[in-house]
């Protein structure tokens, strides 16, 4: 991390806890969490549509390669990884606190390798989170929203890339070695695993109110 990188971290971190401070909601909104998802989902967005294939072979490029807003965004993210963990242990809750884990590993591992565009495939995941932060409002218009963006970014685009990317970093992932690959491989399976227990608790319970059981 150069002190380029550094800057926007520590202004992140800043202005996360200022938020968190002086306006940690907004109605029922969390301020600094719906503002993370927004900025990512968007900037990873606009990566997928200003290159498709560049986007699905992201670990074939330098962190050069692409605009500077695409460079920026993902330690913006790198900071707020920290306040995810920080959530989650906060939470108490198991899933959450593998998910801040994860999120900080990841980004902590390729900031060390110079590859923080990598992330992108995981902040695409992003796309169904403002629709999470929306649900307290009850709207079937949101909740559906929220289910197809989780299942379809979560639960199939990120598990076909997961796979796609093992198979094309192979030699990489069996070296003895740790190396970059090895961890990103171990983080992306790790968040498969959680999406796909989150999933299949949407599943079910999306089961539950369109066809309740009958009673006997």
């Amino acid at each position: 991390m150069n002190n380029s990188q550094f800057f926007i971290v520590f202004t992140t971190l800043c202005a996360i806890i200022f938020l968190e401070k002086k306006m940690p909601y907004i109605g029922k909104i969390h301020v600094a969490s719906f503002l993370h998802c927004c900025i990512t989902a968007i900037t990873a967005h606009y990566v997928l549509i200003n290159d498709p294939w560049k986007f699905l072979t992201i670990y074939e490029y330098n962190m050069e390669d692409f605009p500077l807003i695409a460079q920026i965004v993902p330690y913006i993210s790198y900071a707020f990884g920290f306040y995810d963990l920080y959530y989650g242990i906060t939470l108490r809750k198991v899933d959450f606190i593998i998910h801040g884990t994860v999120f900080t590993t990841s980004a902590l591992i390729t900031d060390y390798y110079n590859a923080m565009h990598y992330s992108y495939m995981g902040l695409l995941l992003e796309t169904s989170t403002p629709f999470f932060h929306l649900l307290h409002y009850k709207n079937p218009f949101i909740e559906t929203a929220f289910a197809f963006t989780f299942l379809l970014y979560r639960c199939v685009f990120f598990p076909i890339m997961t796979i796609i990317y093992f198979f094309r970093t192979y030699n990489n992932i069996v070296n003895n070695e740790m190396n970059l690959e090895k961890g990103v491989i171990i983080c992306a399976c790790t968040l498969n695993a959680l999406n796909i227990y989150w999933g299949s608790k949407i599943v079910k319970r999306a089961i539950r109110k369109y066809y309740p059981a009958k009673e006997d």
